[in-house]
């Protein structure tokens, strides 16, 4: 009996159904509705968490750079970092607000009249008559019955300028001085297998937006130091005003210094003495000078971002959030670009040779050519995965 009972034959297990099933799509679809809801709604709430992120992400490199060099404790560091921040700010503002206040006073009285002046020259000719009867009147502009409307909402935006830096600065502050405890809390929502990886994607993410940061800082103080040399050389009157806001637009890739531009071209129609070619030869050899030197030397520790990729981004979040939209388009990008590479290329499409610093994106069509031979002597891919990996995950972040 017991061999009988033995020989059984095995009963086959029944297929599974591996599509999702009504209620699985229906949470799914509701997931995505609510995180569009967040996103429409509170827009401008999220571009300030991310604003104030990428300051976190500045302070804790600086701070940890200090700590490095000087062996003092992690919190100390940061504390040393925010006053010298807020004391170089204080005393920037001491030392040039005065001149920089006039200057820009002087630029709003003289812009009006550069814009009269250029009117003047297009209705000279028929095509510039055309475009000047399409053009809105300044006198409507600044007619007597929106002033009140124009002052208050001035007013009302200085306000909300104010308590968004105040935000900014403070979330900042915040997620330098403990930024493993908002990571731990952000992978303990995942499931234990996807912590390691997310770790790893958040170590990238912050590595990218470290370089990023610290490379487009150095590229403001470089341009707004030739454009303020130049203009100075030049004989523009308003040099030091005009180098800030070329400064300040550098956060805006193409389209900001061509908007800096602007207003040193208008103001040189202005002086007869000064020559307008010459301004236009300035602010065209300072972008040739960002693109062709500095901006490959940020990318080489970041992403590359392909123009149309930059443009379309600068044109959605500025829809959704305005002038802050604008200012967190470009390093929003380049974080969505290495979770791509990394959670979609990576993992999902098991595209190990793929690599995540700009270096590598410019490699790939030669590591394509090079597959070839690496396959015919033997040498196998998976180790690219870990070569394309430029960080280490970090021992706090919980597996």
């Amino acid at each position: 009996m017991r061999s009988a009972h033995s020989h059984q034959a095995p009963v086959e297990a029944k297929p599974l159904d591996a599509r999702p099933s009504g209620w699985g799509i229906a949470v799914k679809l509701g997931v995505v509705a609510a995180l569009l809801f967040v996103v429409w709604y509170a827009g401008r709430v999220l571009l300030l968490a991310v604003a104030g992120v990428l300051l976190g992400v500045l302070l804790s490199a600086a701070s940890g750079w200090l700590h490095r060099w000087t062996r003092i404790r992690e919190s100390v560091c940061l504390g040393v970092v925010l006053v010298s921040l807020v004391a170089a700010v204080a005393g920037l503002g001491w030392w040039v607000g005065e001149t920089v206040a006039a200057q820009a006073a002087e630029l709003s009285r003289a812009l009006p009249e550069a814009v009269k002046s250029v009117r003047t020259s297009l209705e000279q000719h028929t095509w510039g008559r055309w475009i000047v009867e399409r053009l809105p009147d300044s006198g409507s502009i600044l007619s007597s019955s929106q002033t009140l409307t124009r002052v208050t909402g001035f007013a009302s935006t200085s306000l909300s300028i104010l308590l968004d830096v105040v935000v900014i600065f403070f979330v900042g502050a915040y997620a330098a001085a403990e930024p493993k405890v908002y990571v731990k809390g952000f992978l303990h929502l995942l499931p234990k297998p996807r912590r390691a990886r997310a770790g790893e994607v958040i170590e990238a993410v912050g590595t990218t937006l470290r370089w990023w940061m610290a490379g487009k800082l150095c590229s403001m103080a470089i341009v707004g130091l030739l454009i303020g040399i130049g203009l100075w050389i030049i004989g523009i009157k308003l040099a030091l005003v005009l180098a800030l806001v070329a400064m300040v637009l550098e956060l805006v890739p193409n389209f900001g210094p061509l908007i800096a531009a602007v207003p040193a071209v208008l103001l040189s129609l202005l002086d007869k003495g000064t020559s307008v070619w010459a301004v236009v030869g300035l602010y065209a050899g300072v972008q040739m000078v960002e693109s062709y030197l500095l901006l490959p030397l940020i990318q080489r520790r970041t992403v590359y971002l392909p123009p149309a990729v930059t443009i379309l981004a600068l044109i959605l979040l500025g829809w959704l959030g305005g002038v802050l939209g604008v200012l967190v388009a470009t390093p929003l990008t380049a974080a969505a670009m290495v979770v791509i590479k990394m959670l979609y290329v990576q993992d999902v499409l098991d595209d190990h040779g793929v690599v995540v610093t700009a270096a590598g994106d410019r490699q790939d069509a030669s590591d394509d050519d090079a597959d070839g031979a690496d396959a015919k002597a033997g040498i196998s891919g998976d180790g690219g995965r870990e070569a394309s990996q430029p960080v280490a995950r970090d021992p706090g972040i919980p597996r």
